[in-house]
């Protein structure tokens, strides 16, 4: 993904994406639409043609003496999935956080049925401990930022319930 979004940078390089995403085109044809919009020469489209090619956004192939481009859908993908994690900073944590409740849940149920042990028995000391390794298996698994990291060390620094390890904010 080097280069992408330097290359999206220039409004030349970004009217060329958008004719190519009508469909293929020729070299030939990408420049006098690109001519017919903006005073540039064939050498200028061409350097553009090329950093458009070298940071992955567009393909390139030869068909007899002409060569036709393409967008480059992996290119496009990997600027995608960049940007979607910035909309959602926290969707890697859903997964291990879902399974990190539904572990603190069978706990919660096993103490209200009877099967727990006080809080000041060695056994409760043993339900917070695997309380306590189910969190870190959580925080193992997800990859957290240090902001998630500080509030879930706080929280459970602080004793709070298992419920406030579970109550990220979102920035």
């Amino acid at each position: 993904m080097d280069g992408v979004f330097e290359a999206l940078g220039d409004p030349v390089r970004r009217l060329i994406l958008e004719l190519l995403a009508a469909g293929e085109q020729t070299t030939g044809s990408l420049v006098a639409q690109v001519q017919s919009r903006t005073a540039i020469s064939q050498p200028a489209v061409s350097q553009h043609l090329k950093v458009l090619r070298e940071a992955g956004l567009v393909s390139v192939r030869a068909s007899g003496t002409r060569r036709v481009y393409a967008l480059d859908q992996a290119g496009l993908g990997a600027a995608r999935a960049w940007l979607d994690r910035l909309a959602d900073p926290l969707a890697p944590f859903a997964q291990p956080l879902d399974a990190l409740a539904t572990e603190l849940a069978r706990g919660r149920r096993a103490r209200r049925s009877g099967q727990g042990a006080a809080p000041g028995d060695a056994a409760g000391r043993d339900d917070r401990r695997a309380e306590g390794f189910a969190l870190s298996e959580c925080l193992r698994s997800a990859c957290l930022n240090g902001t998630v990291l500080v509030n879930v060390i706080q929280n459970y620094a602080n004793r709070k319930t298992p419920e406030a390890w579970l109550t990220l904010q979102r920035a």
